[in-house]
């Protein structure tokens, strides 16, 4: 915004007007980092793990494990400053989930197999066949740190838990050592959460399937001592899935595809005791030119894509590009805004921890990935600006990476204080 207030060209200053609107727009305040991945292939699975030391002065920061299409795995290394690294691993998988089980990343694939590599130097620890289908796919994995156990579903509907304490011995059938239980299901689970309660030492796991259901399952002592089911709708509507869950230990949110609507859940009741209409919302920080309401603010570019939850704020993507960031207690939309050309494919918040040389706590970080950035100046002005990273993959040619709208763009968020823009 300063180098376009200071063009030699009077035409390429924005007007006061264009200032005020860019400066006061969420991106502006909020937007740490743009990164553009050197490929176009899918983000098909993503999570964080926490680093400490990344400097000599004992800087911490957070690393983002994207798993791609195209059997890369992409590692992008976080702090307050922004993107420090990206460095690239080839994989010979295709990967459809992961998730961070202390300190390593588990990976599913489509072959069902579950294979871990170590945070720190992204060495193989293990792989693993949960089935012997070649077909049947890892649909997501959740971690229970209260139960020491990951909870994983396949594509044909069978859940495990498997131990996080212990490697497999065997690179198949370590029932009894690795693979620990294995929960009953009648249909496909395609996302899952948990909520712990300490004062009865229960865990409870929440389960999205067809139909829109719930199926709960309450453990305690590594046994599932109840099951329960519950519904959206009644009467049951056919053709419909939970697509998504998120919890904060505390309440749980849910979305239903097809759909625009967001649900809170009382987990003690038992119920939905808010809703979040995502089409009825409109993007702010743009301009007449930037944006067509009328042609794009529909139900079908308004379904949700991505759901996260950090500190007090529900975070969700959607269809067309939008991030809305609203209350978690109550679904009040505190923002929305369009960073995107296409869907959101994943918020992620970034772990991390603190260290003795954190003097004081540090900015809640967290990830978006989408594909064709949009960049604020270009919303408000017609001076057309060019992405460009400082951090270059190591596996990319030495001469200057020419960013594409098609490629993914993995945007870092200072996540905090919403409320005042």
């Amino acid at each position: 915004l300063m180098v376009l207030c200071w063009s030699q060209h009077p035409k390429d200053r924005p007007s006061a007007s264009q200032i005020v609107s860019i400066a006061s727009a969420p991106e502006f305040i909020h937007l740490s980092d743009v990164m553009s991945l050197k490929h176009q292939a899918v983000v098909e699975a993503t999570t964080s793990a926490p680093i400490t030391h990344i400097t000599e002065d004992g800087l911490s920061g957070s690393e983002l494990w994207l798993m791609c299409a195209n059997s890369r795995v992409d590692l992008l290394l976080a702090a307050d400053r922004g993107w420090l690294q990206y460095h690239t691993m080839t994989l010979a998988i295709r990967p459809t989930a992961a998730c961070t089980v202390g300190g390593t990343i588990w990976i599913g694939d489509f072959a069902g197999r579950v294979h871990a590599y170590s945070v720190t130097d992204g060495y193989k620890v293990f792989s693993y066949s949960l089935e012997n289908e070649g077909n049947t796919a890892v649909e997501a994995f959740l971690y229970l740190p209260m139960l020491k156990r990951v909870a994983c579903t396949l594509s044909n509907g069978r859940l495990f838990l498997l131990n996080s304490d212990s490697l497999p011995k065997t690179p198949t059938a370590a029932e009894g050592t690795f693979v620990m239980t294995e929960l009953g299901s009648n249909s496909v689970i395609t996302c899952m959460c948990y909520l712990n309660k300490d004062e009865e030492k229960l865990c409870e796991l929440w389960c999205g399937q067809s139909e829109a259901q719930i199926s709960i399952y309450t453990i305690k002592d590594q046994g599932v001592i109840a099951h329960e089911n519950l519904n959206h709708y009644q009467p049951v509507i056919h053709n419909i899935q939970v697509k998504k869950l998120v919890s904060d230990g505390t309440a749980v949110w849910s979305y239903i595809h097809p759909g625009c609507i967001v649900y809170q859940w009382d987990p003690k009741m038992r119920s939905i005791v808010n809703k979040l209409d995502c089409s009825k919302l409109v993007p702010c920080s743009e301009s007449l030119k930037s944006i067509a309401i009328e042609e794009h603010l529909s139900p079908t570019n308004c379904q949700v894509t991505s759901l996260a939850v950090l500190n007090g704020e529900l975070y969700i993507g959607t269809t067309w590009g939008c991030i809305i960031i609203a209350e978690k207690l109550t679904l009040r939309p505190i923002t929305i805004f369009r960073p995107y050309e296409e869907e959101v494919r994943a918020i992620v918040p970034l772990s991390r921890l603190k260290t003795a040389n954190d003097r004081q706590d540090f900015t809640p970080l967290l990830a978006t990935i989408g594909r064709g950035y949009r960049n604020l100046l270009t919303r408000y002005t017609d001076v057309s600006v060019s992405v460009t990273s400082a951090v270059q993959s190591p596996v990319s040619s030495h001469n200057s990476f020419v960013s594409s709208k098609q490629n993914m763009f993995v945007l870092l968020w200072r996540a905090e204080h919403w409320n005042t823009t």
